[in-house]
């Protein structure tokens, strides 16, 4: 598939160039239009003898002065939607050029004046699976228009399909490869498009970063045709699905850069705290010496052994907290085990009624994650397993609540996200990051520390072999 995104002032151009290609038909589903050039460009198609059918709402003058106000013009055909998809119409415009060797999507409006501004225009081509769901959809509508609410869809393939993707795109974020070879024969089923047929060639030869990268590229390619043939509630409850997923996926970030964060906390003290701990005790010993023969100094004492309390304290805090030691096939099941609990009980993805029974289980399971306590994780997964916590999507039916679940979910994964992008601004983890190799770094750094100790007890030393000499003088005299 090849596909390209078009922007505010771009979008005319594009779209006439798009029309212009037609050599045999226009098929557009788009509710209004009113955009004087593309009329005039559609009209002058039509007389060349393309097909061009339109799929408009029902309004009134909506289908006033388009080509001298008939609905069937020089080869032009209006087609009048019914009420009950108005408001599809408003989300999912798309449009077929010569039976979809280009497909239309984007929320462009279609209108003259500002319409393009803060829109998007879509061309797609070589896309077999969009053609035959686009292709299935313009037929229902047209044929449809003024269906009795209730009357049910044409099913379509695609669905399936995504939903199938999405539980292969979740197991390539666990990294839990090991049965998806089981999962292929789903995917065989809709081997006429290259774009599957690719991603089950890279999972047979495990090529799985390649298979995760083309997921997700198909994923988002077919979103707007998914939201254009769900009923708005389908669409909203899948969308709220992929909410909770993008708030899991962002909160494992956060827990993931608290628990490296963690790690080398603890791995520095335990390489370089005795060093440091002797070099703040020498800097206190000097600062106690200098405030002796100068009392302007004594805050700098007072600072110098503040400092030294404090920091021996907190090496007594990490030896007392004994994190586990993991091999790597311990932190591969550690972190997989984590990810899956996390998703059934993220206090932000359960149902309002077990908010706080979720909120307990997930703090005890990001305490087991970041002290890499296996056994726990084991046994919360097992309970979790046993009595799974239901989803906001899996209970919400009407409309208003999941629309209102929607919003809530958009405001919770921007704290999600927002957390994670103050973690990674602190100095800490800037850091950490900018680190290529730990052992390096500990290495080189135990290397000066050493040196800065030796350099402040030889001082020290000197001081008071030199004050004991002093004494012995003052003695002898």
């Amino acid at each position: 598939m090849t596909r390209t995104t078009y922007l505010e002032a771009d979008i005319i151009p594009a779209l006439v160039a798009a029309l212009t290609s037609a050599r045999d038909s226009i098929e557009l589903a788009i509710g209004w239009i009113s955009e004087p050039g593309i009329l005039g460009l559609l009209q002058k198609k039509a007389l060349a003898g393309v097909r061009v059918e339109i799929i408009l709402c029902d309004d009134a003058g909506n289908q006033e002065n388009l080509f001298g106000g008939q609905t069937s013009a020089e080869g032009v055909r209006l087609i009048k939607a019914g009420d009950t998809l108005r408001e599809q119409l408003i989300d999912a415009k798309f449009g077929l050029i010569d039976g979809g060797k280009t497909i239309i999507e984007g929320d462009y409006r279609w209108r003259k004046g500002a319409a393009g501004e803060g829109r998007t225009l879509i061309l797609s081509a070589n896309a077999v699976l969009l053609v035959q769901t686009y292709r299935q959809e313009f037929d229902f509508l047209k044929n449809h228009g003024e269906m009795a609410s209730g009357t049910s869809r044409p099913k379509a393939g695609l669905p399936v399909l995504i939903k199938r993707l999405e539980v292969m795109e979740t197991l390539f974020k666990l990294d839990d490869t090991d049965f998806l070879d089981f999962r292929l024969d789903g995917l065989r089923e809709f081997n006429e498009d290259p774009d599957v047929v690719a991603i089950i060639e890279d999972i047979e030869e495990e090529a799985f970063d390649q298979a995760a990268g083309k997921v997700t590229r198909f994923l988002e390619n077919h979103r707007m045709a998914l939201a254009c043939i769900n009923p708005p509630i389908d669409n909203l409850l899948h969308e709220i699905q992929q909410l909770e997923r993008q708030i899991s996926e962002v909160s494992q970030e956060v827990a993931d850069t608290q628990k490296r964060m963690s790690a080398f906390s603890k791995l520095h003290s335990e390489q370089l705290g005795d060093l440091l701990e002797g070099i703040l005790f020498e800097t206190k010993v000097k600062a106690k010496r200098v405030a002796e023969g100068d009392p302007s100094q004594q805050e700098v004492y007072e600072e110098a052994a503040s400092d030294h309390e404090k920091y021996t304290n907190s090496q007594e805090a990490v030896r007392k907290n004994k994190t586990r030691t993991l091999d790597a096939r311990e932190q591969k099941e550690l972190k997989r085990l984590y990810r899956k609990a996390s998703m059934k009980c993220h206090p932000d993805r359960v149902v309002d009624e077990l908010h706080d029974q979720a909120q307990a289980i997930f703090l005890e399971l990001n305490e087991a994650y970041k002290n890499n306590d296996l056994e726990q994780l084991r046994a919360i997964t097992e309970q979790l397993n046993s009595n799974r916590m239901a989803d906001k999507s899996e209970v919400l039916t009407e409309r208003k609540k999941l629309e209102s679940t929607r919003k809530g979910l958009i405001d919770k994964l921007a704290e999600w996200t927002a957390q994670l992008e103050e973690l990674l601004r602190q100095p800490n983890s800037k850091t950490i990051n900018a680190i290529d190799s730990w052992d390096d770094y500990f290495e080189e750094t135990k290397v000066l520390l050493e040196d800065q100790l030796f350099r402040l007890r030889t001082e020290n030393k000197a001081a008071r072999i030199e004050l004991d000499d002093n004494s012995v003088k003052r003695l002898s005299t």
